[in-house]
């Protein structure tokens, strides 16, 4: 196996790995070079030069253009990284000019963003917590823009297909904060409000706002219907997350299906009435989700606490209503 020194490794440069990434998006040198505004012999010469000091070759290339090697495609997650920190190391420069410094960027599935987020928020402020970024989206979209160093952490559930994420998963800590089961939502005035225990039967008759097939709040309500022989109606309306499906059924005689966190919020409002009807699947574990790297980097340790105070006193609201 080649043996490659820390001093070899600190010849490589920003724009060594910046021609990586062009490479691999645009695929040929002449497009890679424009937007490194060097010319092509010089940025030909720039790729001998790294793959000299990586000891690696990393495109074939031929008339239409370059072609990564395998070996290139396993580096590509790191290289990614290393350009996003890269980035942001330029963009904590241009806030230390506002006498801003720290950036703790945090991505967040709606469930967490809707219930637990701004109590937390307030709770990381008054710990001297730095500036916050949040970005929403679906735990698998969040979970690869952290892999790629776009996210300094993720607060979400697993996605179903973890296991799939290889050794790419090794290299993140998952920190247990809370469990949240999924319950059955209508409308202050749809009709099933006037049952006094909601079957599975007379539910399967009604009319559905869900998410999409592969949301885990829809997979856990198609497996209680499953679990009882029945099939789970397809729905009148489809949406991309719960929350649009809760302000559907706030005002229209639809049934949905939520994490009960958010449904309660909604119920506390008015807008919604969560049924009484136990689907007795596995709760939804909520994990916040970080680099083995940066695990006790003090502001995810702030961030960590923060979050944890939030939703022991959110669970210690719940048991006080019940």
């Amino acid at each position: 196996m080649t043996q490659r020194s820390r001093a070899a490794l600190s010849h490589l440069k920003f724009r060594h790995l910046a021609l990586i990434e062009y490479l691999l998006q645009d695929g040929t040198l002449r497009k890679a070079a424009r937007r490194l505004s060097i010319s092509q012999p010089a940025a030909t010469a720039m790729l001998t030069d790294v793959e000299t000091l990586l000891g690696v070759k990393l495109f074939t290339r031929d008339r239409q253009g370059v072609a990564p090697t395998p070996q290139t495609l396993a580096l590509a997650p790191r290289l990614r990284v290393l350009l996003n920190d890269f980035d942001e190391l330029g963009a904590m420069l241009d806030r230390l000019d506002t006498g801003e410094n720290e950036v703790l960027r945090v991505g967040v599935v709606p469930q967490a963003f809707t219930v637990l987020l701004p109590p937390a928020v307030e709770r990381f402020r008054q710990a001297g917590g730095c500036y916050l970024r949040t970005s929403e989206g679906s735990a698998q979209d969040l979970l690869e823009r952290l892999l790629a160093g776009d996210l300094d952490c993720v607060l979400g559930r697993l996605p179903p297909d973890m296991a799939a994420q290889g050794r790419d998963a090794a290299s993140l800590s998952f920190i247990n904060l809370y469990e949240d089961d999924v319950c059955v939502v209508c409308g202050p005035d749809h009709p099933a409000t006037r049952l006094k225990k909601p079957g599975y039967a007379s539910l399967a008759q009604c009319d559905w706002v869900l998410q999409r097939p592969s949301s885990s709040v829809r997979r856990a309500l198609t497996e209680a219907f499953l679990r009882q022989g029945l099939v789970l109606p397809h729905p009148v309306v489809e949406t991309p997350t719960y929350i649009q499906a809760l302000d559907i059924v706030a005002s229209a005689k639809l049934l949905t299906a939520a994490p009960r966190r958010t449904a309660m919020a909604y119920a506390d409002t008015g807008r919604a009435r969560v049924l009484d009807l136990a689907l007795r699947v596995a709760p939804m574990q909520v994990c916040l989700i970080v680099r083995k790297s940066a695990e006790q980097h003090p502001q995810i340790v702030r961030f960590r606490a923060a979050f944890e105070e939030a939703a022991t006193r959110t669970t210690r609201e719940e048991v006080d209503r019940t």
